[in-house]
């Protein structure tokens, strides 16, 4: 109630509400007391998203209840009263929150892993101080009281990507000094960990990125001289510090960075033969673990600040053994957590060594990393970067990580490549956009959808028709479309779950159910496996969505043994079908319901009954099979609670093996 009817009008929206009442009436005929069906509604916010400030919709609901004569309101207090002893008690609560069935806002993304530790060790530090009697009790109730204050759940709210508060820092710090004001409370100082910021700096964009990649493989001296072919496309940035410029660009093999020395620090004929630099860097498909502080190198102290970024590999760079025709570069696949700020994690143990070339020339130092350290790479994939320098004691400009995309250079083997027909974003044949100018035209439509296999990963990329708009503001830069992907791990044998998520009224083809279903959006994407008793269960809503909004290009990667229970993708069988995103979908369903009549934020052109399928496009290369199969449904008039899996209408799969 609290969202949902927000998008209708007060008459539908409260003969909504009152359907849902009869069909529980049905139900309370077999009671031997009147069935009370609770209303509970977090007030707080609801009624700004409706028409007149929810005044028309409570005026009308409040009016229907009253003068309904089968229906009585009352309080719980007075339902107890009277019908007490005859209550059965609910031998569980299902966990779930005011406005979703899980707390994924609070659990699970990484900040908030990390927010949850440093709350977990603080408390676990409270306790021990509270028992071993070596305090007064004003200080522990002091410190009781900041403890409190911390364990306040909005400050997770904020953590993570799927809310964002405008002002993040902020909280972020705010916790952390709660934290500490639990320890300076007990006379204690605070421990280091505490300094470090649980949200990372937001990476700042090159001026320039690249968008072409070099065709072949190029050294990076010609000649004793700088290799301008390298660089006659290359990303860049500039600064105002003692690196004046840092470029990039990509190969089929390799990244190629440039990093370039100010006049102000050129006081030498050969400048990188006298200066040693650390290069951070942060590829989305590797191991991460978060870099606390510039570590350790070779046993020596670097100067302790943060990073910023969930170091994946590092190069460091030696002047000195520059000047003696070598130099030492380490690159770490799977760096070690040891949990502290100073972590002594590098050193000439490497896993790998020399695998990135380096070369100077004038002012400039060259590497050249091999794309296979990176791990698997797919077209707009963010890798940040960091550069540190011990010469000058510092980080250096700017002061945040770097940011650079991915082109259209990938080390991913493709098993299947399908071609979606374009201008068929219309469902079963019918369906309209909604009106508002938010919902441009092709962004309900696909043009193609391809799979591919690297690193252990599994690769899908969805082109649409238009760019990726994001008018919500999501994290993920996902704000209209949904994308389902049905995995159906052994076609022909029957098995799994047959109906298709919450509100997307259709199931798999005959001989078929899935084992993986895969939401793709903005804020709340999941994954769910199928259980032998045929329901579902969640595995996680952690995973990696990339979108390139003016290509139109959406890129998911998921761990294929850890988030999809193993096997070869190879063999599976596909169904890809999108929706239109809306967080306040009805029944939790988080996607947008397609009337009869298309309003300013409803689709149109459906037929009028229930068990039409919601569903805009369907991934198939043939034309004409996606409205054969999405109008395949039968007639009911019923509940949407209700509807028999023979009458929803199948989805095609898409296959390597036919």
């Amino acid at each position: 109630m609290g969202f949902t009817y927000s998008g209708m009008s007060p008459e539908m929206a409260v003969a909504d509400m009152m359907k849902a009442l009869e069909a529980a009436r049905e139900v309370s005929v077999t009671m031997d007391r009147p069935l009370v069906v609770s209303i509970v509604l977090d007030g707080e916010n609801a009624w700004e998203h409706y028409q007149n400030d929810g005044i028309d919709f409570l005026s009308l609901m409040y009016e229907t209840l009253t003068t309904t004569e089968w229906l009585k309101t009352t309080t719980p207090t007075e339902y107890i009263e009277k019908y007490g002893p005859q209550i059965d008690k609910l031998d569980k609560v299902f966990p779930a929150s005011w406005f979703q069935p899980n707390f994924a806002t609070w659990i699970g993304e990484t900040e908030e892993t990390y927010a949850w530790d440093y709350l977990q060790k603080t408390r676990a530090f409270y306790d021990r101080s509270n028992a071993s009697g070596e305090y007064t009790v004003e200080q522990l109730d002091k410190a009781f009281d900041y403890m409190l204050l911390a364990e306040g759940s909005d400050w997770f709210w904020w953590y993570g990507s799927d809310q964002s508060s405008g002002n993040d820092d902020y909280f972020g710090s705010a916790f952390r000094n709660l934290l500490k004001n639990v320890y300076t409370s007990l006379g204690q100082e605070p421990p280091a960990y505490l300094d470090i910021p649980i949200i990372s700096p937001a990476a700042q964009l090159f001026d320039k990125q690249s968008d072409s990649i070099l065709n072949s493989n190029q050294a990076l001296l010609v000649n004793g001289t700088t290799n301008t072919n390298i660089w006659s496309d290359a990303g860049a940035i500039e600064t105002l510090d003692k690196i004046s410029k840092i470029q990039y660009r990509f190969s089929d093999e390799h990244l190629y960075i440039s990093i370039q020395k100010s006049s102000s620090a050129m006081q030498e004929a050969n400048p990188w033969q006298n200066t040693d630099l650390d290069v951070y860097l942060e590829s989305p498909s590797r191991t991460k673990i978060r870099r606390s502080s510039v570590p350790f190198k070779d046993g020596e102290v670097s100067n302790q600040e943060f990073l910023g970024i969930e170091t994946t590999q590092a190069v460091f760079h030696s002047g000195e053994k520059l000047k003696n025709g070598s130099y030492f570069t380490c690159t770490k696949r799977d760096l070690p957590n040891e949990g502290s700020v100073k972590e002594e994690t590098f050193s000439t143990n490497c896993l790998t060594k020399q695998t990135t070339e380096i070369s100077a020339f004038g002012n400039e130092l060259y590497l050249k990393i091999p794309l296979g350290e990176l791990g698997s790479l797919s077209f707009g994939d963010k890798i940040k970067l960091r550069l540190y320098s011990d010469s000058f004691d510092t980080f250096v400009q700017p002061s945040r990580p770097l940011a650079l995309f991915v082109p259209e250079v990938s080390n991913v083997e493709l098993f299947l490549d399908i071609k979606d027909p374009i201008k068929d974003d219309h469902g079963e044949g019918s369906y309209t956009y909604p009106t508002d100018g938010v919902f441009i035209p092709g962004s309900y439509d696909f043009e193609g959808f391809s799979a591919g296999i690297a690193d252990g990963s599994l690769v899908m990329n969805f082109d649409i028709l238009s760019a990726v708009k994001n008018p919500w503001g999501s994290p993920r830069s996902l704000s209209v479309q949904t994308i389902d992907v049905y995995i159906d791990k052994d076609f022909g044998s029957d098995t799994g779950v047959k109906q298709l998520g919450n509100y997307r009224f259709g199931k798999m083809p005959d001989g078929s159910g899935w084992e993986y279903h895969i939401v793709i959006e903005g804020w709340e994407p999941q994954i769910w496996k199928s259980l032998p008793s045929g329901e579902s269960e969640l595995v996680t809503n952690q995973f990696d969505i990339v979108v390139v909004p003016d290509k139109g290009v959406i890129v998911v990667k998921l761990d294929i043994e850890n988030q999809l229970g193993g096997g070869n993708p190879e063999e599976w069988h596909y169904g890809v079908i999108m929706m239109s995103q809306d967080g306040y979908g009805p029944n939790g369903s988080r996607i947008r319901e397609i009337n009869p009549s298309a309003e300013q934020y409803r689709g149109g052109g459906a037929p009028n009954v229930v068990n039409h399928p919601n569903i805009f496009d369907v991934i198939f290369p043939d034309e004409g099979v996606q409205e054969e199969f999405l109008s395949s449904y039968g007639n009911y008039e019923g509940s949407v609670d209700d509807i028999p899996t023979n009458l929803l209408a199948s989805i095609p799969l898409v296959s390597k093996v036919p």
